[in-house]
């Protein structure tokens, strides 16, 4: 068998959760086997994402041997190879149907599969009640915090998932950061992206707008009210743009009336973005997801602008741009809480329930958590404080970072080490 570990990659930024876990069983002597998930990606919204092995942050390692599959022959291709250990941010029901579930496959699964904490951990754990009953899985969640938070939402409202993560999963809890991220060198990232400036930086993420992503536009006021409006979506057809915004506009005028009222209040977006450049105080530079669509004033207003496919990881741009910045302002993202492990300090500006899927998945992850409200680390205001105070940008940047470690105690972990790696390879049911 041998040391082989097995990493299973379905979109490109998978690679954001198992680089260090990769990084140090290479250090280690380990051999890694990595598959990505070559299967034609029918959303075309997510297409910047496709897995090419030539955007692995370890392409041309040593030790290391990547496998393309489909989903209709994954297992074939899985079984061919024995591990100590498998990784990924999924579940093995992602990869494999129920059906597909064998004597030998069930065996495997149970006895080398883990799954790592993503940003939808919250979402894949409702995916549990789907695993054959005599099976059992490893997870790796950063805390405590989260373990609590994910038991209590599924016992309340999927009580089949709760039964299968409380009987059949072993949670092993450590952080997964690497110090390899707050070890860049600051003068190196500013050489390469051309900055040039004695202004403190400001990294804004800006709000994401995906129109219809969720429960359709009737239902997403707040999108349409706070950035949506302002902005171009058909940059070269006029008309198309002109019905596009008329469309939205008769939305929040008969459907969302409350956000028709915000909107003639100037509570949206481009006034945030206003009233930051208005400060003078920072270098900015904005940086929205590439499947997300945002205002031409953001755009055109910032000192510099980058939207990369996210091609490249470990690291990437977004953690080089919160390396090199001194606060990061953004919407309840999870890059709030990557630039808090990082030991930058972060401003998350609140949006509205209605921006959720669910009611149940705002209390998870809305801003009214304690990772989006923690004391000398991150702090969230509403849109409405912000505009009457955007003067609290300064006091944030001022405070110390002694609070940065209690943060990551809670809510990130601690550096991953290859003492905890080895504890879940020796775990036996």
């Amino acid at each position: 068998m041998g040391k082989n570990i097995g990493i299973i990659i379905d979109r490109n930024n998978d690679y954001d959760y198992l680089s260090s876990i990769i990084d140090i069983f290479l250090k280690n002597g380990y051999k890694i086997i990595c598959f990505h998930n070559y299967t034609k990606i029918e959303n075309k919204y997510k297409n910047y994402s496709f897995p090419k092995l030539k955007y692995s942050p370890f392409y041309k390692k040593k030790n290391i041997k990547f496998i393309k599959f489909e989903k209709n022959n994954f297992l074939k291709k899985f079984n061919k190879y024995n591990f100590i250990q498998i990784f990924s941010i999924y579940f093995p029901v992602y990869f494999i149907n129920e059906s597909n579930f064998d004597k030998k496959t069930k065996y495997k699964i149970s006895t080398k599969w883990c799954t790592i904490m993503s940003v939808d951990i919250f979402n894949l754990c409702e995916k549990l009640k789907f695993m054959p009953k005599d099976t059992s899985l490893k997870l790796i969640l950063h805390s405590k915090f989260y373990e609590k938070g994910i038991k209590k939402h599924l016992k309340k409202y999927d009580y089949n998932s709760y039964s299968y993560l409380l009987n059949n999963v072993k949670i092993f809890i450590f952080g997964l950061s690497s110090q390899k991220l707050i070890k860049l060198n600051k003068k190196e990232i500013k050489r390469k992206l051309k900055i040039n400036t004695n202004k403190k930086i400001l990294l804004y993420l800006p709000f994401p707008v995906e129109l219809a992503r969720n429960k359709g536009p009737f239902s997403n006021g707040f999108q349409i009210q706070y950035s949506a409006m302002d902005i171009t979506k058909y940059k070269k057809n006029n008309v198309k743009n002109f019905l596009y915004k008329f469309c939205i506009f008769l939305i929040m005028l008969f459907f969302n009336f409350k956000y028709f009222i915000n909107y003639l209040k100037n509570q949206k977006e481009n006034t945030v973005f206003k009233k930051i450049k208005k400060l003078n105080t920072f270098y900015i530079i904005s940086k929205p997801r590439f499947k997300h669509i945002i205002t031409d004033l953001i755009i055109s207003k910032s000192d510099l602008y980058l939207n990369d496919k996210q091609k490249y990881h470990y690291p990437s741009l977004l953690e080089e741009l919160i390396f090199i910045s001194d606060i990061v302002i953004g919407y309840s993202s999870n890059a709030l809480i990557k630039a808090a492990s990082m030991n930058v300090n972060t401003l998350n500006i609140k949006s509205d329930l209605q921006d959720w899927e669910s009611p149940q998945h705002f209390k998870y992850a809305g801003y009214n958590n304690k990772f989006y409200n923690y004391k000398n680390v991150i702090k969230s205001i509403s849109i409405k404080e912000f505009l009457n105070n955007p003067h609290v940008l300064k006091k944030i940047i001022k405070n110390k970072n002694n609070s940065f470690n209690s943060y990551r105690k809670i809510f990130i972990g601690n550096a991953l080490t290859i003492k905890n790696l080895q504890r879940i390879i020796s775990y036996k049911f």
